[in-house]
């Protein structure tokens, strides 16, 4: 069966017009749809289907309120009924025939009709669902285990993939080290599984075996470009960079590496180099001083776990691929005519979030957006620092 969540319930979901467009002649001429803004005001009452879904948010459809809203909410739900649960659409039904009696029919209208209309119709959906079976797995494997609990099954293929496809919004829960930890063990069970990790995925970010020098030079030069941009000092970014031999080995690599200078200035450059912890280590010191978080992490800013263990050629802005769409792809332009600024602002701070928590209508509007010639940017676009990995961030995302 379809999840709720995902039906055109009402004539506000249906925005391509799919029940709309077969029920215009039964509602007739005249009839008038309100606003948007006026049904988001109504109460709960004032609605044929008030549903708790099983993500726990609350879905109120069917307006209520006048005689055209009346008409058109029996019309649409007199198509959609047989697809609902019963217990749905016998709620619904009941709560619109007292509408029907109060608003179209007055002079007969009873006690009991606006009685009923004065109720809440409300389901709880997760309760109208058939129990699922437990499926007993005798290889059990999890992603990551916090203060002794264990969270994101890997059991089996069906669960690692699922894992894969949600990566992203469960990173922008975890900090980077449980981030890298979970990346690790579903690289670790991928193998096991031979399920293919996708290139684009940001599980890549922390799937290297060794250190990636060029991941590492662009963390660094990201973080000298917000911090010098803050006022803030950045000679222990210069004094990591040397440490950890990146500019020495840059230089070496215009020389033949088969000469004897060529080995030298490679030579010296692996003397004296920093370990990987240790690069982690101050990394994670530089990024407490500066006040990065996860909000600079999901955004681009490679945290210290990922600049040193990105694979070579992933995009740093794969923290912001979902549901097969990079939300970097949005252009502000076309998202600022689409919703308010107030929801742009938010969108703004924490994108892969705010877009989950979107109704399905709302996502499809944004996906659009995204995939359109005209949801994309020609120029870097300006939900991320840049559209290319070796662009750097603009200094506005210093201390958020």
């Amino acid at each position: 069966m379809l999840k709720i969540s995902c039906r055109i319930l009402d004539v506000y979901d249906d925005d391509e017009l799919v029940i709309t467009g077969k029920i215009a002649s039964v509602i007739g001429t005249g009839v008038m749809v309100a606003d948007r803004d006026v049904v988001d005001g109504l109460k709960d009452h004032q609605f044929g289907l008030v549903m708790k879904t099983a993500n726990g948010s609350m879905r109120r459809r069917l307006p209520l309120f006048d005689a055209d809203s009346v008409k058109v909410s029996r019309a649409f739900f007199n198509e959609i009924r047989a697809s609902l649960p019963d217990e749905l659409a016998a709620n619904a039904d009941i709560k619109i025939a007292a509408a029907e009696a109060v608003f179209l029919h007055p002079e007969t209208a009873t006690d009991q009709d606006r009685t009923v209309l004065d109720l809440v119709a409300y389901v709880d959906i997760e309760r109208l669902a058939p129990p699922r079976a437990k499926v007993a797995f005798h290889d059990q494997c999890w992603g990551l285990a916090i203060d002794g609990k264990n969270y994101f099954p890997l059991h089996d293929g069906t669960l690692l993939k699922t894992a894969l496809a949600r990566f992203v919004e469960s990173a922008s829960e975890l900090q980077p080290e449980e981030r890298f930890v979970y990346a690790r063990n579903i690289v670790k069970r991928a193998e096991v599984l031979n399920v293919p990790i996708p290139s684009n995925s940001m599980v890549n970010w922390y799937s290297g075996e060794e250190l990636n020098h060029n991941a590492l030079r662009d963390a660094i030069d990201d973080r000298r470009k917000i911090i010098k941009a803050a006022g803030g000092n950045i000679e222990i970014l210069s004094q990591l960079e040397d440490s950890a031999g990146i500019m020495a080995i840059s230089d070496s690599a215009h020389e033949d590496m088969g000469s004897v200078v060529g080995r030298q200035k490679k030579a010296s450059a692996m003397r004296g180099r920093l370990d990987i912890p240790k690069i982690i280590s101050t990394l994670q010191t530089i990024d407490k001083l500066a006040g990065f978080s996860n909000h600079e992490y999901m955004r681009g800013l490679l945290d210290p776990f990922a600049a040193v263990f990105k694979s070579t050629g992933v995009n740093k802005f794969a923290a912001l691929n979902v549901d097969g769409i990079n939300l970097g792809d949005l252009k502000m332009d076309e998202l600022n005519q689409k919703f308010s600024p107030d929801f742009v602002r938010e969108f703004q701070q924490n994108p892969v979030v705010i877009y989950q928590s979107l109704p399905e209508p709302m996502k499809a509007a944004i996906r659009q957006l995204c995939t359109s010639p005209q949801g994309m940017d020609e120029k870097p676009n300006t939900l991320t620092p840049g559209s290319d990995p070796q662009n750097s961030l603009n200094p506005h995302y210093a201390n958020g």
